[in-house]
């Protein structure tokens, strides 16, 4: 068993297979909104605003639990349905839990930004 072999074959096969491969991307969005990938931005958020880590996640945890008892996600709520949870929230929450953004911002390795699954795959083909 020879790994090295084994993933350069495996990534052959995924690369002319993703050649053929279509992706809905209105199909994809929807998928996205669905759940609270953002929910991590959303935290973040606050810790820009000075809250301490542990809190600022303490507080989206809650709004989390609001939203799944109200059926909505975190885009869909009213500032002023932010602004119960905490006063740092402004208006430019819609800005860091934009669905797309926050995609686009998983730049860590593993992650799902466009440009570095575009990269991992390259890394690989070059062996």
């Amino acid at each position: 068993f020879d790994s090295i072999d084994t993933v350069k074959l495996c990534v052959d096969i995924f690369t002319k297979m993703f050649e053929t491969t279509y992706v809905n991307k209105d199909k994809m969005f929807k998928a996205c909104q669905k759940g609270f990938i953002n929910a991590t931005d959303c935290a973040d958020f606050l810790v820009k605003q000075g809250l301490p880590f542990r809190e600022a996640y303490k507080i989206t945890g809650k709004i989390v639990a609001y939203c799944t008892q109200n059926n909505k996600d975190l885009n869909s709520l009213s500032i002023e349905e932010y602004l119960t949870f905490n006063e740092n929230f402004t208006e430019e929450i819609y800005k860091a839990i934009d669905i797309e953004k926050c995609v686009n911002d998983r730049t860590v390795h593993g992650g799902p930004s466009p440009q570095t699954v575009s990269n991992h795959i390259n890394m690989v083909k070059k062996g």
